[in-house]
């Protein structure tokens, strides 16, 4: 069906390698997910939190106790979710 260089050009165009230039070595930008980065605070140790839920709009009707929880960014987030949020930001 292919001969050995289509193939070989194949793989690497469905690897997305063909921007990488032995001559010139060309890394791709690592950029910040704009969305997660508002989302999530990292602390001087390196630690991730982020704000509880339901702390945005409609606070006349919950009350101060439950207001006062929400408060802080000390929520955690899941081990399994820290390695992915990590490249994100």
């Amino acid at each position: 069906m292919f001969d050995k260089t289509k193939k070989i050009a194949y793989t690497l165009s469905l690897l997305n390698i063909h921007k990488f230039n032995r001559i010139n070595p060309v890394m791709p930008k690592v950029r910040t997910t704009k969305s997660i980065s508002k989302r999530i605070r990292t602390n001087k140790k390196g630690r991730i939190s982020k704000l509880h839920a339901s702390y945005r709009h409609l606070l006349a009707k919950k009350s101060s106790n439950r207001k006062r929880q929400h408060k802080d960014r000390t929520e955690g987030i899941d081990k399994s979710d820290l390695k992915r949020i990590k490249k994100l930001i």
